[in-house]
């Protein structure tokens, strides 16, 4: 356990800190530009439509499994 002490001592590197701040806003930022683009395209309605029967499907699966 010796070099997991020093793995947890470490300073964390800033640079490392940055790149995945600049990833996740990457992420969010594409994320948010499909959604609009689908909504913009489609359609408002066909898209809450989808998204509460995926959440319902999702919900039921867990309710089943557990």
């Amino acid at each position: 356990m010796k070099g997991y002490k020093e793995i947890q001592g470490r300073e964390p590197n800033p640079r490392i800190i940055v790149q995945v701040v600049v990833v996740v806003v990457v992420v969010v930022v594409v994320v948010v530009v499909v959604v609009v683009v689908v909504v913009a395209v489609v359609g408002l309605p066909v898209v809450v439509v989808h998204v509460v029967l995926v959440v319902v499907v999702v919900a039921e699966r867990e309710r089943f499994c557990f």
